[in-house]
């Protein structure tokens, strides 16, 4: 190979590293790491977004920060904007406590419609964490959540499979044909719907992060290893 053609490949790698950075920003370490970071609550101190993106958050209702985490008492949510996570991989990583474990808690929706692969939804049922984007889902089915600790939860589409990670282990795997929602607030605690099946969240909620893009078992991890200590 030429120098110049050798040339030519650094230069065009270094370009491609440069779009990268832009679109995902710098890794900020295995408990920082911001690649492909959308939404960053800590939810320790406030209720705000975190990441580069600076999302408003709409607070509905009695959720506030309650010993260092954010306190959903079963009548309110947080509402943040649409998220793009339509035909990509993508991730969301929360650390939650649920005192009662009742059937079909809402932790995240985004509903565009009620055509299959429009309505992303993450729920608990009962002490079952499950994913589903409208008739195609998945749900653990080995473990549920520790009643009165803290949980880490990671839900992950790599392309092909919807993925549930509990405290560091993956409990439900599923194939899934992607995501299609393009519209609907991202909301927090509770269902776009309340009905007698699906419950606004009653518990204790930290560190929830939205990625887009793969996110590899390394990263979860890091960040189960780099979450709060049990209460």
């Amino acid at each position: 190979m030429s120098p110049k053609t050798v040339g030519l490949a650094v230069a065009i790698l270094a370009a491609a590293g440069l779009v990268a950075l832009l679109k995902f920003g710098p890794s900020g370490g295995p408990a920082g790491d911001s690649r492909g970071l959308l939404l960053h609550l800590p939810l320790a101190t406030d209720l705000e977004d975190h990441s580069r993106f600076k999302h408003p958050i709409k607070v509905v209702g009695k959720v506030q920060i309650e010993d260092a985490a954010a306190r959903f008492p079963g009548d309110g949510h947080l509402e943040a904007p649409h998220l793009s996570l339509e035909k990509k991989p993508f991730a969301v990583s929360m650390w939650l406590m649920a005192p009662v474990m009742m059937a079909n808690q809402w932790l995240l929706d985004q509903w565009h419609s009620d055509d299959v692969n429009h309505h992303l939804s993450l729920f608990l049922s009962g002490a079952i964490p499950a994913i589903a984007f409208e008739g195609n889902n998945a749900r653990s089915r080995r473990k549920g959540l520790l009643g009165n600790d803290w949980n880490h939860l990671v839900f992950v589409f790599n392309g092909e499979q919807q993925q549930i990670w509990l405290n560091g282990e993956m409990v439900g795997n599923a194939a899934a044909q992607p995501y299609e929602g393009t519209e609907g607030a991202t909301i927090i605690g509770r269902p776009h719907e309340t009905t007698n099946t699906r419950l606004p969240f009653d518990g204790w909620m930290r560190d929830l992060r939205v990625y887009e893009g793969y996110f590899e078992r390394s990263r979860i991890v890091a960040l189960r290893a780099a979450g709060p200590q049990a209460r």
